[in-house]
């Protein structure tokens, strides 16, 4: 399966622990270019000039938390894969996140292996959505008078 060359978005107002995050993602995912927003509306702009393939948002931040981002994020790019990322993780602040349509929850520390299983697959179902939205369009648009033999 071919991957997108999408962005990785990481968003997290600290920006020590957000720059290292994205390079330990850029070191894993090297096909993909990974950019780093400090806050949520930089991030939702950035979304509607760039695609993106998946975003890893911090829940706690000031002006816009995790969830109002994870919510417009949504509405610009259904098909993007989020993952939420806290250091105040609990089992319901997780299963909010997830309801709200979050692809993952992951808790600070991060651990390296934990985050490159949940960033592939967050890559491939976005990249399957992808595909999955190209193949109805086909479908839709084929001319039904072609026959197959």
């Amino acid at each position: 399966m071919t991957q997108l060359c999408d962005a990785i978005l990481v968003v997290d107002d600290e920006a020590d622990f957000a720059r290292g995050l994205a390079r330990l993602i850029q070191k894993g995912f090297p096909s993909h270019p990974v950019v780093v927003k400090a806050e949520g509306q930089a991030a939702l702009n950035f979304m509607q000039e760039r695609p993106c393939a998946l975003m890893i948002t911090d829940l706690r931040m000031p002006w816009m938390d995790g969830f109002t981002l994870l919510t417009q994020a949504h509405a610009i790019k259904p098909s993007m894969s989020v993952i939420v990322l806290t250091g105040f993780g609990t089992i319901e602040t997780a299963v909010t996140a997830l309801k709200a349509g979050a692809y993952d929850f992951l808790t600070k520390p991060i651990d390296q292996d934990c985050l490159y299983r949940v960033v592939s697959r967050g890559l491939e179902r976005t990249e399957l959505l992808h595909e999955n939205k190209r193949l109805r369009y086909l479908v839709a648009t084929c001319n039904p008078r072609q026959t197959i033999i």
